[in-house]
């Protein structure tokens, strides 16, 4: 009679996932039109399957999106980190129901599978975690060097550059101390060259960087430019209010610090000094009864 073992079931879906991971790698897609908003639907053999059951157009632009934010530039990113999940979640299970019973003999069915499904959760989860990681420390670093960023260009507009030379030179001089947003501005600058209009090349910055600072420059400096107004002033207006900003920040995180070392003395010196203070007590109390 033929004897059902349940890790068989694992080794199907995970052989599924990995046919259907694979296939959607394979599907024809159009090239995307815009950073936000990519081509048509899918023309692939398993359009079908993968429109009911995959990510729909404004998921694969918010993917792509997220790519871009994390630093990966690549037209073909979002299917490389796709099946680089897939890979994970499928290749450490099986190495898991492969090497555990090797390396010890006598572990149960149900610890191995629940090892297997840990470790195909772990590589699902790890690769979306280093992206996440990754992503929110190159929107730090923006953050950090746009301040001195803008007085750069300030400073460049004022001594008579525009501000597509402006962007430029400041691109070049800031890549030693502010390499990310360096590269971010070389690349509006070859964006303006090459002949994109300078409001798209703006708002592509301000989607490629993703944070808040970034966005209200563009949109300043894109309504700026439509009305015709100074650049310079412009700039030391935002450079003024993002150290303002700058400094409420960091009254904030010296406002926090009381919080947080209350949290800690309540929690690791209160009962350390309790316990100093009520010994004596406590050890008088016991004597004092033992002695009667």
């Amino acid at each position: 009679m033929f004897d059902f073992d349940p890790s068989y079931l694992l080794i199907f879906a995970a052989a599924g996932a990995f046919v259907y991971g694979a296939a959607s790698l394979f599907e024809k897609q159009p090239p995307a039109i815009s950073i936000r908003r990519g081509g048509g639907g899918s023309t692939g053999w398993f359009s079908s399957f993968a429109d009911r059951f995959g990510a729909n157009d404004e998921g694969r632009s918010d993917s792509r999106l997220e790519m871009l934010q994390a630093g990966y530039e690549a037209t073909d990113a979002v299917q490389t980190f796709t099946a680089i999940r897939l890979l994970c979640a499928v290749t450490l299970p099986l190495v898991t129901l492969i090497m555990l019973p090797l390396v010890k003999s006598d572990v149960s069915l149900s610890a191995t599978l629940l090892l297997a499904l840990m470790s195909s959760l772990i590589g699902l989860v790890a690769p979306a975690t280093y992206l996440r990681v990754r992503r929110e420390r190159r929107q730090r670093a923006v953050r950090e060097g746009l301040p001195d960023v803008l007085d750069l260009l300030l400073v460049s507009t004022e001594a008579g550059l525009g501000l597509d030379m402006a962007i430029l030179r400041v691109g070049e001089e800031t890549i030693p101390i502010h390499p990310v947003l360096a590269s971010h501005l070389l690349q509006v600058s070859s964006e303006l060259r090459a002949g994109r209009p300078r409001a798209a090349a703006f708002r592509g910055l301000a989607d490629r960087c993703g944070i808040q600072e970034t966005t209200s420059m563009v949109n300043l400096l894109v309504q700026s430019d439509a009305l015709g107004t100074s650049m310079a002033t412009t700039l030391r207006a935002f450079a003024d209010d993002m150290r303002s900003h700058r400094l409420l920040r960091a009254e904030e995180i010296g406002q926090k610090i009381t919080v947080k070392l209350s949290l800690i003395l309540a929690t690791c010196f209160l009962p350390a000094l309790m316990i100093a203070i009520l010994s004596p007590a406590m050890i008088n109390v016991m004597a004092s009864f033992a002695s009667r």
